[in-house]
C-alpha cells in the first residue's frame, strides 16, 4: 500500500563508547550523554530534550576519587553522590562537599546520580517542565511567569530572560570552593560553566564536549553550606549559600561566597566578598552588610519576595559556620 513515502522515524540509537573520542563523536552527532539518568531521562520523557539516541558513558570509567599533587582533589564525573559522600578522602579534605553530596535527594538516587550529571541538571521551573512554551522549549519564546504572571514561589529572584532556579546544591558548593571541571577539550571554572540564559543552552559546553572530572582545591580554608527547602529530604533548595574563607589575625583575609536556588545558575557574590574582606567574622553588622551586598540587584516576582530575607539569613549563617570551623 502506498503510504506517500517513507515516514518512519530514524532509529533511536543506544551507544556504549569505548573511548573519550568515540563518545565526543557520538555526542556531536546528536546522542544524549547518559550517566545516572535521573534528570536526562525525565527531560526525554517530557519532550524537553531532543536526541537521536543515548550515549551510555559508564564504560568510560571516570569514577576516580584521588588527591593529586598540590592538594587537589580529583573527582571523576561519573562518581556517584553516594561514593563521594562516603569517601574518606572527601570527608577529610573537603567535608562540606561530602555532607552536601550525602544529602542529595534520596539514598536510591544518590546511588546512581553522578557528579557530572548533578552539575549539568536543567534548571527547575514548573512552567518549563509543565508543558508551557518558553525560551527553553523547542520553538518557544518568552518567560510565562514574567510575561503572564503566575506562581513564582519556587523561582529565581534575580532579573533576566529566565527566572528558573538551578537545582544543584553541589554546584553552589563547588563555586565557593573555587573548583574547576575538566572536559574532553579544556578546563573550566565551575563558576563559569553555567551561562546567563538567553535560550535552551544552560552551559558554555560546546557540541560534543563532555565533562570528565572535577578538580577541587583542598587548601582553600574552611567552608560551610546553609540551605532551606520545603522538606528535609528530596526537595530542592528554596535558597542556599556556600562560603569558603580564611582568617588572619582575627580578620577575614580571603573569602568566596556563592548563592543557590535564586537564579538559573549558581551566583558568585563578589560584592559580598569585597564587603567582608578584612572584617571581624564576629562582627554581626559586617556580616549583615555582606548579606545585603549579596542580594543587591535581586528583583523577585510577586510571591517570591520571601527569598530575599531567607537568602540574607543563610549568607550570615554560612559565614558564621565557616568562621567557627576556621577558629576551631
Amino acid at each position: 500500500m502506498d503510504r506517500g513515502g517513507d515516514v518512519r522515524s530514524p532509529p533511536f540509537v543506544y551507544a556504549r563508547p569505548e573511548s573519550s573520542d568515540e563518545a565526543a563523536t557520538a555526542a556531536r552527532a546528536g546522542a544524549l550523554a547518559l550517566a545516572g539518568g535521573t534528570d536526562a531521562l525525565v527531560l526525554l520523557r517530557l519532550g524537553l530534550a531532543r536526541a537521536q539516541g543515548v550515549l551510555d558513558l559508564k564504560p568510560l570509567g571516570w569514577r576516580e576519587i584521588e588527591v593529586k599533587s598540590g592538594g587537589v582533589l580529583e573527582l571523576g564525573a561519573l562518581a556517584t553522590m553516594a561514593e563521594i559522600a562516603s569517601s574518606a578522602l572527601v570527608r577529610e579534605g573537603v567535608q562540606t562537599l561530602a555532607l552536601v553530596c550525602g544529602r542529595v535527594a534520596t539514598p536510591q538516587i544518590r546511588n546512581v546520580a553522578t557528579l557530572g550529571g548533578n552539575l549539568l541538571q536543567a534548571p527547575r521551573c514548573p512552567y518549563y517542565r509543565g508543558g508551557f512554551a518558553c525560551m527553553r522549549t523547542p520553538g518557544g519564546a518568552g518567560c510565562p511567569p514574567q510575561d503572564q504572571g503566575g506562581d513564582a514561589r519556587h523561582l529565581g529572584i534575580f532579573p533576566g530572560a529566565c527566572v528558573a532556579a538551578h537545582p544543584s546544591d553541589v554546584a553552589v558548593v563547588l563555586v565557593a570552593l573555587g573548583a574547576g571541571v575538566v572536559t574532553t577539550r579544556r578546563t573550566i571554572a565551575v563558576e563559569e560553566l553555567h551561562r546567563a540564559p538567553d535560550g535552551p543552552a544552560d552551559t558554555i559546553l560546546e557540541p560534543g564536549e563532555l565533562v570528565t572530572k572535577v578538580l577541587v582545591p583542598m587548601s582553600a580554608g574552611t567552608s560551610a553550606y546553609a540551605r532551606v527547602a520545603d522538606r528535609a529530604s528530596f526537595a530542592f533548595a528554596l535558597a542556599a549559600a556556600a562560603v569558603r574563607l580564611k582568617t588572619r589575625q582575627g580578620r577575614i583575609a580571603d573569602v568566596r561566597i556563592a548563592l543557590g536556588g535564586l537564579a538559573p545558575r549558581p551566583i558568585r557574590a563578589r560584592a559580598a566578598e569585597d564587603a567582608l574582606t578584612g572584617a571581624d567574622p564576629a562582627d554581626r553588622a559586617a556580616l549583615d552588610r555582606a548579606a545585603d551586598a549579596a542580594l543587591d540587584g535581586a528583583r523577585p516576582l510577586p510571591g517570591a519576595e520571601y527569598k530575599l530575607q531567607l537568602a540574607r539569613v543563610l549568607v550570615v549563617r554560612a559565614i558564621e559556620d565557616a568562621a567557627r570551623s576556621e577558629a576551631g
